[in-house]
Formats: C-alpha cells, sequence, structure tokens
C-alpha cells in the first residue's frame, strides 16, 4: 500500500482541523497510526515533542526520507526512528503492543480511529485514554459517510477503512470522558477536494472534529 501510494485519504497539507484547535500550551503529542504525515513536523515547529506509532516501516523512512530529516534508529521495547534532534520519534509495531509510561499533553487523533476495525474500538479508545495525561485532550477526527449497501459493516460506512465515525459512536466509546463538538474548521483547496473525493466514493463524506478530555 504505501510502496504504490494507494493510501487515497493521505493529506498532503497540514489538517485544517489541527491548524485551528492545537493548544499553545500542550508539550507533547501523539500520532498513532501516523504513517508519514506532515502533521509531526508542524507540531514539533509549534514546540512540541512528537511521539509516533506506525506498523508501516516503508512509512516511517519515507516520512524522514522525504522532508530530509536526518534520523538515527533505536530499541525501547519497539524498533524506533528519531530526528538528530529528538523532537520526532516514530515508533513501528503493532500499536496494540505500545508500552510507555509517559503520558502525552495531546493526541492527534487523525486516519487512525477510522482505520481500526468496530469490533477493535473498544479497547483503542481504552489504550487511547490510559496514554491522555491529566489535563490532556485529544483531538479526534471522525467522518460520517453515506450508505454503501455493499459495505461489510453496513452500519458503519463503506468496506474497508476509513470507516464511519459519528458522535453517537464517539460518546459511546468514550464514556465518562468530556467530549466537546467543535466548529467545522476551514480546509485549503486540496482539502475541499480530497472531502469531494470522498463523497464521489461514498455518496456523502461529513467531517466533524471532537475535543476529548478526562
Amino acid at each position: 500500500m504505501w510502496k504504490n501510494g494507494q493510501v487515497f485519504w493521505l493529506e498532503h497539507e497540514v489538517n485544517a482541523g489541527l491548524q485551528s484547535y492545537l493548544d499553545p500550551k500542550f508539550r507533547t503529542a501523539f500520532v498513532p497510526l501516523c504513517g508519514n504525515s506532515n502533521s509531526m513536523i508542524f507540531m514539533h515547529r509549534k514546540g512540541l515533542k512528537v511521539t509516533g506509532l506506525e506498523f508501516h516501516e516503508d512509512a516511517v523512512r519515507q516520512f524522514f526520507d522525504e522532508n530530509n530529516i536526518e534520523y538515527k534508529t533505536g530499541e525501547d521495547k519497539m524498533k524506533f526512528y528519531e530526528s538528530k534532534c529528538s523532537g520526532i520519534r516514530i515508533y513501528v509495531g503493532d500499536l496494540f503492543a505500545f508500552e510507555t509510561e509517559q503520558k502525552f499533553d495531546f493526541i492527534w487523533d487523525r486516519g487512525s480511529l477510522v482505520a481500526i476495525s468496530p469490533e477493535d474500538r473498544g479497547r483503542y479508545a481504552v489504550l487511547m485514554s490510559s496514554l491522555l495525561a491529566d489535563g490532556g485532550k485529544i483531538l479526534l477526527e471522525g467522518i460520517q459517510f453515506g450508505e454503501n449497501p455493499k459495505s461489510v459493516y453496513k452500519d458503519v460506512g463503506p468496506p474497508g477503512a476509513p470507516y464511519n465515525l459519528v458522535e453517537q459512536m464517539v460518546r459511546e466509546l468514550y464514556l465518562n470522558h468530556h467530549i466537546e463538538v467543535l466548529p467545522q474548521a476551514e480546509g485549503s483547496e486540496n482539502d475541499v477536494e480530497l472531502m469531494k473525493t470522498l463523497k464521489e466514493m461514498f455518496g456523502e463524506a461529513i467531517r466533524t472534529h471532537y475535543f476529548i478530555s478526562k
């Protein structure tokens, strides 16, 4: 998938929601299933120390190579790639096997929860909550698709990722958390084109951002 570039929901610009809602008080960030997202560079430039996790090692190498970032590799329960300045570290492996004592001020969840099989969403939400520091926030991007009669999960959107993720689902997953539905963030022309493509593929595509806190 990463080798042939067939990852149609990738963003090539910094997400509009992240630009609008990243709080300058945050100092550490976690990006689950980060791929080669340029959001990590954006957050690092805003002063955050960024930790990502991705199971496709090709995507991790692409991130550092395409952005001309010198890196080193190491091992801390999982293999990781880290920028020479130590500002960005990306672990390679299974998200559900990730172990760390660190708690993060901020978790950026775009393209992660929506990519998780619906039957695994419960343990995913438990993991994200466990990684969140007191006073921290998850910024989650959900997406609502139109009806797709060919879907294996007829109630959760198109076949395969990204899956439908609407407000009711978010609230059920993050019980006992405070959930804030955020105003729509204005995107760039490329962002608008991506949403247009998703709408053409699935009949409808409505994006919503949420703040989730303990």
